[in-house]
Formats: C-alpha cells, structure tokens, sequence
C-alpha cells in the first residue's frame, strides 16, 4: 500500500515523527491503512543507533480503529500521547476482549502517555508492565 497520501515520517532531532499521521482520517470516508504488520524497530533516523519515535495523536480520533498491533517491535517509542484518543473501538484487535492482553509483548519505556486511552472505551489490556523514562 502507498502510504505518501498519508505523509511520511519527519526526522526531527533524533527523532521519527509520527504525529497524527492518521488522526481524524474516518470522518473523511477513509480508512486507517493496515499497520498490524510494520516493523517499528528497523527505522532508522541517522547518525542515532536508538531513535525516539514519536506516536502522539497518531490514531487518535478514528472510533472504529482496532487493529492488532501485537506484533509491534515497539522499544524505541517514547511518547504516546493521546494516541488512541478518541478510538472507541480499540482493543488491540481483539474486539470481543476474549484474547487476554495482547499489549503483554509491548515492551516499552516510555516518557510520556498523557491521556493515550483517553475515551478508547472498549480497550482493556494490561499495560502494568510498561515502565517510564524520567
């Protein structure tokens, strides 16, 4: 899938920049494109062996995103702020909440997660496992 209507991620101090990049897209007749199978960890922001990516707003506002990201490699991400704002529907794929926590492989150290699950009413993995940068 083309994903250049969408724009691409910035480089910006160390840093990949995926803000809003599909924020609101829904109330467009759009689609979240499938992300359930990006390989987050092989970005590379030059001349920085670890990258600080950064998901704010990135799905927030689209009530009937809920795809499995499971399979995420997520260790670089550092702010998720309202990423899933807005996202009613969202559980991680699992819609029925049947399939226990699928975030559990998210290994993350994040900076900051203001209001990430901010009205995400559907979504109810356990997240006790993330740890936070200072």
């Amino acid at each position: 899938m083309n994903l250049e209507k969408f724009g691409k991620p910035e480089f910006c101090k160390s840093e990949l920049d995926f803000r809003s990049m599909f924020q609101n897209i829904e109330s467009t007749n759009g689609q979240v494109p499938a992300v359930d199978a990006w390989v987050i960890n092989q970005l590379v922001v030059p001349g920085d062996p670890e990258p600080h990516i950064d998901f704010r707003l990135m799905f927030a506002e689209n009530p009937n995103f809920n795809q499995d990201l499971t399979n995420w490699a997520v260790q670089n991400i550092v702010d998720i702020r309202e990423m899933f704002r807005l996202c009613d529907n969202f559980n991680s794929g699992d819609a029925q909440g049947v399939y226990g926590n699928k975030l559990l492989t998210w290994n993350v150290e994040l900076k900051d997660a203001y209001q990430a699950f901010y009205r995400a009413t559907n979504f109810n993995q356990n997240i006790g496992h993330w740890t936070w940068k200072q």
